[in-house]
């Protein structure tokens, strides 16, 4: 537990460490954080990736696998002492090849059939290797046999045991045979495994001498031919009784036969061999006829004479075994079967270990050094054949190039150069020239078209009679020149001369005349040749390049530098001189209008910072150095300074105009930028942040940064609320980073505040807001301004009051402090939105006054029928003025200054004329203007606008009154006749009517239940029938109050109703002794019905009071109306606000 918490703190340091690593280069080199994550996570990668390679490599080394990787290149002792013995043997080879002539040797392999005692007996002289008398023992490893025209490198049976070692070994062999190829490849066969007849284990035994072969075979890159040799042959049956009837030469003979070409072997074809057997069936016929009459008896007769049917038996198992070696195969390389040869070795004496092969000589010393030529030869022809067809190939080449060559550079050659005129020899040296662009076509005649080259040159020179320039002379007379010009002029004659150095320079080099007519022209006062009649200007720029080419130029060059830093450092100033090529930058480009012709020149754009670069890199180019003239340098370093304080002067430039935008521009389209973040202010901010990107922080001033951090809050604003997140983070870890750095230098950028991006969004909505409010109201309209002219501390809703309320919001909580007048400046370019949103608002307000105006006030006037009385267009002049000035001009003046004024906010006032301010201060009544309780007509409004409130109040409560239903529920009881009557009652019918519905409860003098409904206002008739024998008695309740009144009655439970309360029925009452009826009902509760009766009621009274006291002020105002324009109709004027379409 212990070691995997010690791992864990590990990885976490190393993380940390990678991570403050990667923090740190990223603020070093100012890189964004996502590139600092970015290396920390390829960081991490690379670490697990070497922890993973380091913990594999170990691992592999406590296995031993890197061990055993290296071992595949250090030998073990039996592959050095393979090695050594293969370097002596090939030590032989290649002495016996220098001497006299190629000795091919042939790789001796097999199982242990006796090969290496097949080699020693052969009874060839032994050149190297080992003596004759040597005893024979069983090859180990290798071993090497040479005779005088062939060699053996017996190899040990022990390689096909394809044990580790063995194979190891031969695989290092087969690299070695690469040195000295063999001629070929001799497998040994014992007689005895054919003998057998063992179909499957003379497959094995091929394919295991092929799969020894293919690792030769790759190596090689070649087909090897195979040569077969069947030892111990004398294990046949009549074998030795054949070889001793067979004379001594007959014995050294080759027993076999070979292939010119090597036969296609298939198993499936018996006569494969046929030629190999045939052959030998033939001469074996013939010996065996010969030896007919040497043999004495029969015994000695017959396996002589039925040897050569022994060796046609061992056919099927032959072609079987070189079947499985030579046959096509998937799975190896075919094998090249070269011949097949019996062979056998017997001994010399019973008492001597050495044996002597028999069929070997021949073989050895004819057959096969004569078949190892006969391959060398086929290869070497078809190798030669190939060269000899490359070689002419080859020849035909070069020489179908050298034509070429010769035929193109004779192009180029002029064959009578002393009759050609000044011109022409600068045409035929640009002619000449012109092999520079091919120069491989040219590359053999290259140095006859260089001495053409300089004769011409010297030739034109001859016909050029004039003498060089006085260097010092020249550049006094530049230099005065350079003195006494204005200082635009001091920069285009200084960098002509940077520019004439370096040209000089080039052609000293050797430009070519068509690369040079691409430079800019050498003014006159600086060739030379001091001429400008030369000719043509390719004659000039080849007179100067053979004038630059002679003696004393260096000297001229030196001056001509000398003279260039003098210049430059008499007055710095010079590189800070305007371009007319550079674009100038003016409120025109960004939708503003500007009185002014001030522009900002564009040597102090970014563009012309690159310029101001490029001369400075002219200039050094000129001097030939790599390093900055402390001039220079002291220049460039003012530079980032010089560009921010001539942005700055050209913004405060235009901010004291004004940022009043042209007249090019639609309002519809004018407001959706806005809407859009586009506007003019905007595009201009944009427009200085991206100029100034190439200034770092420490180079920028406070505005700058300002600047930029509005830049950025409008970004982070904008984005998404965990793309903000981030971002913040971000700033604050590059924040952390650079303080624990100690990173100081400079200001250290403004911390991401979210409180401010909240301030931005706030404002950008409410600009938006106030936006889409200006884009939806009517061209001329008095809706924008609505409360806008209101006090201060009175709350509105007006969208600009809004604006500009959260801009300052926004200001004060980024940039508190206002005594910066650049961050002022800076700050008027933000609101200079919110002053057009204002700008269009009063404006389209003035325009909607005037349009009232007319429609109110003079269009009246003007519409007047002339048969009405002198004193009616008084009247309706005042009447119309007054109406006016109380209901549209109501809100657009200002009257706490003494007299009238136009409405004023964020110091823009409303347009109106001096015409209409005259009227209302001097002809209009004060009751006519104000709208203060000081005035009886606004109190009067005042007192009308209440009760109408009031009274909508009160109609809104007495429909809701009306609208609510109140249940009382009744049980009816019997109805009697108090003291002695005639008749008794036999019933009631109780019945309320509601508007259309009515409820009814009828009752024979039972209980009966009924529950009634009833509103207010709703309900009027309430009718009660009392039941008698012979008639009914009707008595209604009528009126709003009919069901409140019936309620009252029966509150006890029972109402008594007299006689005389019934006139139609009185007499018949009395007849009968009638004089009071009693009724019962028995009522639920209700109160409710009371109280809901009593408010309506009082409402209805209040309502009633209001509407009499608004019919009485509206008759005492219209009572006070008099004409206020008597006399003064002239005094009406005709525009009262300027309106801008």
């Amino acid at each position: 537990m212990f070691l995997k918490l010690i791992s864990f703190l590990g990885w976490g340091i190393l993380l940390c460490l990678l991570l403050t690593f990667s923090l740190a280069i990223s603020v070093w080199l100012n890189w964004a954080t996502p590139y600092a994550l970015l290396l920390w996570a390829a960081l991490i990668v690379l670490t697990i990736l070497l922890r993973a390679v380091g913990l594999y490599l170990l691992r592999l080394y406590h296995e031993g696998k890197i061990t055993s990787l290296f071992s595949r290149h250090r030998l073990t002792r039996m592959e050095r002492v393979l090695l050594e013995q293969w370097n002596q043997g090939l030590a032989v080879v290649r002495r016996i090849v220098r001497r006299k002539h190629a000795l091919p040797w042939f790789v001796l392999m097999g199982k242990q059939c006796g090969k290496t005692t097949l080699v020693a007996g052969a009874g060839l002289p032994i050149v190297s290797a080992r003596t004759e008398h040597e005893p024979i023992v069983p090859t180990r490893t290798l071993r090497w046999s040479f005779f005088k025209t062939i060699a053996f490198l017996d190899l040990s049976s022990h390689f096909l045991l394809k044990s580790p070692a063995y194979e190891r070994a031969w695989r290092h062999l087969t690299r070695w045979c690469r040195r000295q190829p063999p001629a070929g490849v001799i497998v040994c066969l014992s007689v005895a495994d054919l003998l057998r007849n063992d179909a499957m284990q003379l497959h094995l035994d091929a394919r295991q001498i092929r799969a020894q072969l293919e690792p030769l075979t790759r190596s090689l890159g070649r087909h090897l031919p195979i040569y077969i040799l069947i030892t111990c042959c004398d294990e046949i049956p009549g074998f030795s009784a054949w070889v001793r009837q067979l004379s001594p030469a007959q014995s050294q003979q080759a027993l076999g036969h070979h292939w010119d070409r090597p036969p296609i072997m298939d198993s499936k074809d018996p006569a494969c061999l046929n030629d190999l057997f045939n052959a030998l069936r033939k001469g074996m016929d013939l010996a065996r006829v010969a030896m007919a009459s040497s043999l004495n008896s029969d015994a000695e007769a017959l396996p002589v004479l039925d040897f050569p049917e022994k060796i046609s038996q061992l056919q099927p198992a032959l072609n079987h075994y070189l079947s499985a070696l030579a046959q096509p195969d998937a799975y190896f390389e075919p094998g090249m079967l070269g011949g097949v040869w019996f062979t056998a070795s017997e001994r010399l004496s019973q008492h001597s270990q050495q044996r002597r092969s028999l069929f070997m000589h021949e073989l050895v010393s004819r057959h096969l050094p004569m078949l190892s030529h006969y391959h060398r030869r086929a290869l070497a022809d078809i190798h030669y054949r190939s060269r000899r067809f490359g070689r002419r190939f080859l020849m035909l080449l070069c020489l179908a190039g050298l034509g070429s060559s010769a035929v193109m550079s004779a192009s180029l050659f002029a064959w009578q150069p002393k009759a050609l005129s000044r011109d022409e020899l600068v045409n035929q040296l640009e002619h000449n020239e012109s092999w520079h662009q091919a120069v491989w076509r040219y590359l053999p005649f290259i140095p006859l078209l260089d001495l053409q080259h300089q004769w011409l040159e010297n030739r034109l020179l001859q016909q050029t009679p004039q003498a060089m320039q006085n260097t010092t002379a020249q550049l006094a007379s530049y230099q005065q020149r350079v003195m006494t010009a204005v200082p635009d002029e001091q920069y285009r004659l200084i960098m002509q001369l940077a520019q004439s150095i370096v040209s000089e320079q080039k052609l000293r080099q050797g430009m070519l005349l068509v690369d040079a007519k691409q430079q800019p022209p050498i003014p006159v006062e600086l060739r030379i040749t001091g001429m400008d009649d030369a000719g043509s200007t390719d004659t000039e720029l080849a007179l100067e390049r053979a004038l630059l080419n002679q003696a004393g130029s260096d000297t001229r060059l030196t001056a001509q530098r000398q003279l260039l830093r003098r210049l430059m450092e008499s007055n710095p100033q010079w590189l800070f001189a305007a371009d007319s090529h550079l674009s100038t930058v003016s409120a025109g480009d960004f939708g503003f209008k500007s009185d002014s012709s001030q522009r900002l020149d564009g040597i102090w754009t970014r563009q012309g910072s690159d310029e101001i670069h490029a001369r400075a890199a002219l200039v050094m180019q000129a001097l030939a150095q790599s390093k900055l003239e402390p001039v220079l340098d002291t220049q460039l370093q003012r530079l980032p300074e010089l560009r921010q304080s001539h942005w700055l002067q050209w913004l405060l430039a235009l901010s004291h105009e004004g940022f009043h935008v042209d007249g090019s521009q639609s309002r519809q389209a004018l407001l959706m930028d806005i809407d859009r973040g586009n506007s003019p202010a905007m595009r201009l901010a944009r427009a200085m942040h991206e100029d100034l990107a190439d200034l770092n922080d420490v180079q920028a001033q406070p505005w700058l940064q300002e600047l930029r951090y509005l830049q950025q809050l409008q970004q982070q604003a904008t984005q998404a609320v965990y793309l903000g997140k981030l971002s913040r983070l971000d700033q604050k870890l590059r924040q952390k980073t650079a303080s624990v750095l100690k990173n100081t230098g400079g200001t250290t950028p403004r911390a991401f505040n979210p409180s401010m991006a909240a301030s931005w969004l706030a404002w950008r909505s409410s600009e938006r807001h106030a936006t889409a409010a200006a884009l939806a109201a009517p061209e001329k309209s008095l809706m924008l301004i609505g409360g806008l002219f209101a006090p201060q501390d009175t709350p509105t809703d007006n969208a600009i009051r809004q604006m500009y309320s959260r801009f300052e919001q926004l200001r004060q909580s980024i940039s508190p402090e206002r005594d910066d007048y650049a961050i002022n400046v800076l700050w008027s370019l933000y609101q200079s939105d919110a002053d057009l949103l204002l700008a269009h608002a009063i404006n389209s307000a003035a325009c909607e006054v005037q349009q009232r105006w007319q429609q109110q006030v003079l269009w009246p006037l003007t519409n007047n029928n002339q048969q009405q009385t002198p004193d009616d267009p008084f009247m309706l002049a005042s009447q119309s003025v007054q109406n006016f000035m109380r209901g549209t001009a109501k809100g657009l003046l200002d009257m706490t200054q003494g007299e009238a004024q136009a409405a004023r906010f964020r110091g823009q006032a409303l347009p109106l004329t001096p015409e209409f301010l005259s009227l209302v201060n001097h002809v209009l009544r004060p009751d006519d203007v104000l709208a203060t309780p000081l005035s009886t007509e606004s109190k009067n409004q005042d007192e009308l606008a209440r009760l109408d409130e009031q009274q909508k109040t009160l109609i809104a409560q007495k429909t809701a009154l009306e609208s609510q239903s109140v249940d009382v529920t009744l049980n009816s009881q019997p109805a009697t006749v108090p003291g002695m009557a005639r008749i008794m009652p036999t019933g009631t019918k109780l019945t309320l009517t509601c508007d259309d519905q009515s409820v009814t409860l009828a009752s024979m003098n039972f209980s009966e239940q009924a529950r009634f409904h009833w509103r207010p206002a709703h309900c009027s008739h309430v009718e009660l029938v009392i039941r008698f024998p012979q008639f009914d008695l009707h008595y209604d309740y009528l009126g709003d109050a009919a069901w409140p009144n019936f309620l009252r009655d029966f509150s006890q439970g029972q109402h008594t109703f007299s006689a005389d309360e019934f006139d139609d029925q009185q007499t018949q009452l009395r007849a009968l002794g009638i004089s009071n009826i009693l009724v019962r009902y028995q009522l639920s509760d209700w109160a409710p019905t009371q109280q809901a009766w009593g408010l309506w009621q009082q409402t209805t009274e209040q309502l009633n009071q209001t509407n009499e006291q608004r019919t009485a002020l509206q008759n005492a105002q219209a009572q006070r109306q008099q004409p206020r324009l008597t006399g003064n109709l002239s005094q009406v004027p005709t525009t009262v606000a300027q309106c801008s379409n």
